[in-house]
């Protein structure tokens, strides 16, 4: 058993010329070899913690191996075989059952501690903005719509104010660092999206994955893919991390209680690294019951706590089914504290990027009496008019004479009586006396 966990410790570590003894590592546990991939990297850290070189022999006793979370740990090792320190660079990253874990057997460090608002104050800091009032730092911001609506292309259009300060979609200037940007791809478009950066003139190779094979697709269930995105997150260059989608990276189903800890995982990444990271996801198709012609979030798919993480939600639309080629990008969700919700902002796709410009309106629904009153407006354009004139011009145009009167209520229209009989006139007509 000790050869075969050599071997298998060597498959997931650089080799390292300055220490010699890694690979010869042989470990022992009660629990079995079967699931000891996890229960490596523990121990391994363990020894790191207390010690320059690693034993021959590490006995593991009766410990549960099923206790220990995996994925991270092993992303540690990587990190602790490349010289990071212990204490100061590997145990801070770490989740806190992991740490508690690690450190179960050191009196100095007990297993809990207690935290009040005032650590959350320091840890937090001031809310920043990245974009003012739609890009949180340190949080997680989605992008809704429905399939083929634009989120991929909008995403790379924000990644490009972070790669080469391209101003924000509202014309603001971006006043950030430019740096690198993680594109964690769930949807099979790798090609798509790189032939659309380079006609856009993107330094693709400041555009990373955190998979090592760039044709891969990002799995959130996995745990090593959830480690590397943290692990490349925390990167110092790195300034925004986009994933594409949630639906495309899940093998759980969107209604299930899992999808709800993953959106949950990556909001955490978001949190600790302090950058921001944008999640994509779909809405359904608006049904019969879905009034107004607004985005809201009772249309976004799937489980209702998908959206509660997320600290802000963009939507895209298009609200003119005549020219459905202009989209609108609208906040439908901002939920930090004294924030004022920005104006809707419209958006064109094209060859060569995306352009900005007044967001779309959805075409008015004209009531009886919004014809009522362009019609009495029209009629009265000349000057006043007796108002049995106007009723028998209604009935002509298929306009109750009801309408009529609910129209000159709402303004514009004044009545007035001259020797026994009633007249209508516009408000600005000259000679008209109410």
């Amino acid at each position: 058993m000790g050869l075969a966990l050599g071997r298998r410790l060597t498959a997931f570590r650089r080799p390292q010329a300055h220490r010699p003894g890694l690979a010869a590592v042989f470990i022992l546990s009660a629990k079995g070899a079967a699931v000891l991939s996890e229960l490596e990297a523990i121990h391994l850290l363990s020894d790191l913690a207390t010690a320059d070189g690693l034993p021959s022999k590490v006995d593991l006793g009766e410990l549960d191996p099923m206790a220990f979370p995996p994925g991270e740990l092993r992303l540690a090792v990587r990190r602790a075989i490349d010289g990071l320190s212990f204490r100061d660079q590997i145990l801070p990253d770490l989740s806190n059952e992991a740490r508690n874990l690690l450190l179960a057997n050191d009196p100095e460090k007990p297993l809990y501690r207690y935290s009040t608002w005032a650590d959350l104050g320091r840890v937090l800091g001031p809310l920043r903005w990245e974009w003012d009032n739609w890009l949180p730092s340190g949080m997680l911001t989605m992008i809704v719509a429905e399939q083929a609506a634009g989120k991929s292309i909008l995403a790379l259009r924000i990644a490009a104010c972070y790669l080469r300060g391209d101003p924000w979609p509202d014309g603001a200037p971006f006043t950030g660092q430019t740096g690198a940007v993680l594109w964690c791809e769930a949807e099979s478009s790798q090609g798509m999206n790189f032939d659309r950066a380079a006609r856009w003139g993107l330094p693709v190779d400041m555009l990373r994955s955190p998979i090592e094979d760039p044709l891969d697709d990002l799995v959130l269930q996995d745990p090593e893919h959830l480690a590397a995105i943290r692990y490349f997150a925390g990167q110092p260059d790195v300034r925004l991390v986009i994933v594409d989608s949630l639906s495309g990276a899940n093998t759980a189903k969107e209604n299930d209680a899992a999808m709800v800890h993953v959106v949950k995982g990556l909001a955490t990444i978001a949190k600790e690294t302090g950058k921001p990271l944008i999640l994509t996801h779909h809405l359904r198709k608006k049904g019969l019951l879905d009034n107004g012609d607004r985005v809201t979030l009772d249309r976004v798919r799937g489980a209702t706590g998908i959206t509660q993480t997320a600290r802000v939600a963009w939507a895209i639309d298009a609200p003119d089914p005549k020219n459905e080629e202009k989209r609108r990008l609208s906040l439908i969700k901002n939920n930090p504290k004294g924030v004022r919700c920005a104006e809707p902002i419209g958006l064109t796709i094209g060859e060569d990027g995306v352009t900005f410009c007044d967001a779309p309106e959805a075409p008015r629904q004209e009531t009886q009496q919004d014809k009522a009153a362009d019609l009495m407006k029209a009629l009265l354009r000349k000057g006043p008019r007796r108002a049995t004139e106007l009723q028998e011009e209604c009935e002509g145009a298929g306009v109750s004479w009801d309408a009529a009167k609910r129209a000159k209520q709402r303004g514009g229209i004044v009545s007035f009586r001259k020797e026994g009989v009633w007249w209508w006139a516009l408000e600005a007509s000259e000679g008209v006396r109410e």
